[in-house]
């Protein structure tokens, strides 16, 4: 004997219903129409059937309407959960009795957008194949992460570099910071060699990823590898895509563990990042976004430009206000149908990879784009890829403390949204949480370009023998001659060259890391000098430094040139060593 549910035959609503919940429930359930078993209930009259679903169970008793619906569907352990909020939350139960009511009183309505918002047929959603390719994608994200940061380690906190990790730790426990102030495998070795065993650890586990084996050790060991190096590396490891793939390591951790819940915490990431995304921009009060003629700017004061920067510069203005308008609906309302039905949470995905794919044609934002595309396949399931199966049910160990764990990530990222949207303090248990959790970097805030830079400056660094005749040391990727193109960079990120655009923007006394960038010039570094692209003293290093600023502008479309710039002001130096001690020379722009 199993339960029997009675439903209207003649409906093609309740048909449609029936079919998805026959899908979920299997052989644990029959369904059977009254119009062909209501003789077996002839204290039921007919319009009451036509009225509203019938639960029986084997002993003959009865429920009706939402909760025989979600008695039905409790039958899979993973929706359970809908029952136990008729049964306990208070007003549930009536909201959902309100609703099945209004739905029954319009099924015809109800159908056609049922169709229109989940397709012809209503199935279990499964989405193996989903969490197969984005743990397998982000692998390979993760260990070009990795790769990019090794290879220009050396030169940046290296002991011969420009912020040594080892004095930067020491200094961190001189001044009483500890391990969960700045939690990092650093600080059982507080030297560059660990850098290396973090790398490859870090690499290990990325090839986990990849192959989609022991995805839990697997993102487990990028997760720790990279917050060790984050913390590490100081200035030069502080960007936004840098905690992005930290807590995308942390959510794939629970991916592996229950992948139904994992895509629910990636979803919640990538609506908190986007809405972020678009909340900075009207919040900071910045008269280019509210003017919408941001885009008049970006594509030319962008840290390092595409070739394709310097074409989408050339738009119509029309066309620039237009992107300001798509970027405003990108981030502010896209990612609220992302907790939509199917068909529109997917047209919203695929808006918002169009979007990101626009973004690093134009921009070298490293792997910044390609991560946030691979959150939006979040919003996609198994169909979508070819894979029909309906989902395996997940044992009740994982459940247990499932909803409690997507409850603190909704929470911990409504607070961040809160955070940004209002100027109130956080209560004191909200303030002591934030504080516990920030370190690890789980829950973190995002948003790009809140204020838009409208003026590029560029610093170029010149050496001398004589303080007469200068040379420039050339960078590898940020814009220095005038005839060279904007290079293609992403997914690898020249550390340097991006805190060079930042270090344009302010004063030297605004980025003390200059003075160890010059010293190692000056002391001639090897490892300093792989970090250019040229060095023009190779038989030994300069006399003198200094750091001039020009404006740069690209040319008028049809030009020879990509770039043009003004003549140069002096924003350092001259400087130059005096028993290991730098000093500074008379404050004068020779000729040339």
């Amino acid at each position: 004997m199993r339960p029997l549910l009675v439903y209207d035959g003649d409906c093609g609503f309740c048909t449609y219903s029936v079919d998805y919940a026959r899908a979920v429930t299997g052989a644990r359930i029959d369904y059977e129409s009254y119009q062909s078993a209501g003789h077996r209930f002839r204290d039921i009259a007919p319009e009451d059937f036509a009225r509203q679903i019938y639960l029986f169970a084997p002993d003959g008793s009865h429920v009706t309407a939402a909760r025989a619906a979600l008695t039905c569907l409790a039958c899979e352990p993973r929706l359970r959960g809908w029952l136990y909020c008729y049964r306990f939350i208070p007003g549930f139960a009536w909201l959902a009795e309100l609703a099945y009511r209004a739905t029954a009183r319009h099924r015809g309505t109800a159908l056609r957008l049922a169709h229109g918002l989940i397709g012809a047929r209503a199935r279990p959603l499964d989405y193996s194949r989903t969490t197969s390719i984005i743990v397998r994608c982000v692998g390979t994200l993760a260990a070009c992460a990795f790769i990019s940061w090794w290879v220009q380690a050396d030169g940046l906190i290296g002991d011969d570099g420009i912020a040594p990790v080892a004095g930067y730790f020491s200094a961190l426990g001189d001044a009483g910071y500890g391990f969960f102030d700045r939690p990092s495998l650093y600080w059982l070795a507080p030297s560059f060699d660990t850098t290396h065993w973090l790398v490859g650890l870090g690499l290990l586990g990325a090839l986990g990823l990849l192959l989609n084996r022991f995805v839990i050790l697997a993102a487990a060991a990028v997760y720790v590898a990279y917050l060790s190096l984050f913390a590490g590396g100081q200035i030069f490891m502080g960007f936004q895509w840098d905690i992005l793939l930290v807590e995308v390591a942390a959510a794939l951790c629970v991916v592996g563990v229950r992948p139904r819940l994992g895509i629910w915490v990636l979803r919640l990431l990538l609506i908190r990042f986007m809405l972020l995304s678009g909340i900075v921009k009207l919040a900071s009060g910045d008269p280019t976004w509210h003017s919408l003629t941001a885009l008049y700017h970006h594509f030319e004061t962008q840290p390092l430009p595409t070739p394709l920067a310097y074409f989408a510069q050339h738009l119509s203005e029309t066309v620039l206000r237009a992107g300001v308008l798509l970027t405003f609906v990108v981030e502010l309302v896209l990612p609220v149908l992302l907790l939509a039905p199917r068909r529109p949470r997917i047209a919203a995905a695929t808006v918002m990879i169009g979007f990101e794919i626009a973004i690093l044609l134009t921009g070298n934002y490293n792997f910044f784009n390609l991560l946030a595309i691979v959150l939006c396949l979040a919003a996609f399931d198994d169909t979508c890829f070819g894979r029909t199966s309906i989902p395996p049910s997940e044992p009740g160990r994982m459940r247990a403390w499932s909803g409690t764990l997507l409850v603190m990530f909704a929470l911990l990222g409504v607070a961040q949204l809160r955070g940004v949207l209002t100027t109130a303090t956080p209560g004191g248990f909200e303030r002591s949480v934030r504080a516990s959790i920030e370190p690890w970097l789980l829950v973190n805030r995002y948003g790009l370009f809140a204020v838009m830079t409208t003026r590029r400056d560029e610093l170029i660094i010149e050496g001398s023998r004589d303080g007469e005749a200068w040379q420039a040391y050339q960078f590898r990727y940020k814009p220095q001659a005038l005839d060279r193109a904007p290079p293609w960079v992403a997914p690898h990120q020249p550390r340097l060259d991006w805190q060079m655009w930042f270090a344009a923007l302010g004063t030297p006394q605004a980025s003390p890391w200059i003075d160890e960038l010059l010293y190692g010039l000056l002391a001639g570094r090897t490892p300093v000098l792989t970090l250019f692209a040229e060095n023009p003293f190779i038989d030994g290093p300069p006399v003198w430094v200094r750091v001039l600023s020009y404006r740069y502008r690209f040319t008028a479309a049809g030009s020879a040139s990509w770039w043009q710039r003004d003549e140069p002001t002096l924003w350092y130096g001259p400087i130059r060593l005096r028993r290991s001690v730098i000093t500074h020379g008379p404050l004068v722009l020779p000729d040339g």
